[in-house]
């Protein structure tokens, strides 16, 4: 199962929580019980003008081998 970011309005806070794949989009609540809503991770890909047009092959925007693309879980910073 992965972990999903939410963020609770009345506390403030964000926290993780290890939730099945069919849940991933449906609100949860924090450790006082309030309902927090999840928080939504957008990538973005930057592309040069070539890469726009095809004349060059296109780089990967994941870096590190790692899912999240930034190591920051740390299977990239093996590498």
């Amino acid at each position: 199962m992965p972990l999903y970011e939410y963020y609770c309005r009345n506390c403030a806070i964000k926290f993780t929580q290890l939730r099945p794949i069919s849940a991933a989009g449906e609100p949860s609540e924090c450790d006082y019980g309030h309902l927090a809503a999840p928080v939504l991770t957008v990538g973005v890909q930057v592309q040069s003008s070539a890469q726009a047009q095809g004349t060059t092959a296109p780089e990967s925007s994941v870096s590190g081998g790692c899912a999240c693309g930034r190591g920051g879980c740390g299977c990239g910073a093996l590498n």
